[in-house]
């Protein structure tokens, strides 16, 4: 991450030293999307690329700087209500505000310079890193202890009454969460996390397509609905509680739509199971058809998929070297996550760069090889 680039910005921007450097990851999922708002099971991984926070508590209201998107509106952290800010800025009000709503009352301002090494848009939740690495720097700066799984379920809620994106809780849980070199399997309902291994010679590859989205003003919410009203029509709180077989005996009960997102829901819950089996026996071939799997079932089912993902996840899982390929994160544009082994990864993104590019030569392809990593926390206290 960005933390001394962030440090060496805070000065020459504030005149002078940050006392503070708060980390936290984006993350990148194996498998397991649009399922944590059914309760569901997901595996995502940290990357060891997001959101470096240097800052310095202040007297006045809260001064933030973004090196990629400029400056925002100052707000006072013990007075921020939703509306009142605008733009990037509401992950850092809307976490203030969200800690007040849990019974935290922040009031510390601060001066803070942002650095984000994430591409924007791609997927890889550079928004919930931002939410994690806040609620961590206004906890810290108030003098609250930090409970990382309490700081995710308050990024969430930011997300989805400050910000106005209904999203699930595996972003903010992967980016608080995080363990070296394992992807995490959730149970979103009981939040518990089990580390998997990825295997040594393995690299997460992600292959970010250059078409941006925004969930905001995209379909996800209407995805969410249709979800909702599936668990509502079948008789139980969450899709997590219904097994296929359940899911075929009341298809009828279902219209067509909210059949197919049900269909993809419970479906991609056990592959979740599945994949983490395969990941301890070292099974690839499990792996990579799990991967197209889930990927095929978010296309034609879920309808998240576009025709740049498609066209990536599929050059993207030809290449030599791949072990497997799908589409990653809300979907509508962002990127395809890719298993791939350690030696061809050079190779590997020359071949599917080049093949991508003759396909969409007006759109920005980005490659980034990854282990997984830990998750977020204080990377300096100078205080």
């Amino acid at each position: 991450m960005q933390s001394e680039w962030a440090c060496a910005v805070f000065e020459d921007t504030f005149g002078k030293a940050a006392e503070l450097v708060v980390e936290a990851p984006g993350r990148v999922n194996l498998i397991g999307e649009h399922t944590d708002y059914s309760d569901g099971f997901v595996m995502p991984a940290a990357l060891p690329y997001g959101v470096s926070l240097a800052a310095r508590a202040t007297d006045g209201p809260s001064r933030l700087y973004s090196v990629a998107r400029g400056w925002a509106k100052s707000f006072q952290v013990a007075e921020v209500e939703p509306g009142s800010t605008r733009g990037w800025a509401n992950y850092a009000a809307g976490m203030a505000w969200a800690l007040r709503q849990a019974g935290m009352p922040v009031d510390t301002n601060a001066e803070v310079v942002v650095a984000n090494d994430l591409p924007i848009g791609a997927g890889v939740s550079s928004s919930a890193a931002m939410e994690v690495a806040f609620g961590w720097l206004w906890l810290t700066l108030s003098g609250f202890p930090v409970d990382p799984l309490q700081v995710a379920r308050i990024a969430q809620t930011c997300e989805n009454q400050y910000v106005g994106v209904n999203c699930g809780l595996m972003d903010m849980a992967a980016s608080a969460l995080g363990v070296d070199g394992h992807a995490l399997l959730m149970d979103i309902r009981t939040m518990e996390v089990q580390p998997v291994p990825v295997p040594d010679d393995l690299v997460l590859m992600l292959c970010d397509t250059g078409r941006r989205r925004g969930l905001v003003g995209s379909a996800y919410n209407d995805r969410r609905a249709s979800v909702e009203r599936a668990a509502a029509t079948l008789g139980v709180s969450h899709l997590r509680d219904v097994t296929e077989e359940q899911l075929e005996a009341q298809a009828a009960s279902l219209n067509e739509e909210d059949l197919r997102r049900a269909r993809h829901v419970v479906a991609e819950s056990a592959r979740v199971h599945q994949m983490a089996a395969a990941l301890r026996a070292d099974d690839r071939d499990q792996m990579g058809a799990l991967m197209q799997a889930s990927h095929d079932s978010l296309r034609d089912l879920f309808e998240v998929s576009c025709e740049e993902l498609d066209a990536m996840a599929e050059i993207a899982r030809a290449a030599p070297g791949c072990i497997g390929a799908r589409m990653t994160g809300a979907g509508f544009g962002g990127a395809c996550v890719a298993l791939v082994t350690e030696q061809d990864v050079p190779n590997y993104v020359e071949r599917v760069s080049e093949a991508y590019g003759q396909r969409f030569p007006d759109r920005e392809s980005v490659f980034l090889a990854a282990r997984a990593s830990r998750g977020a926390g204080i990377g300096y206290d100078f205080r």
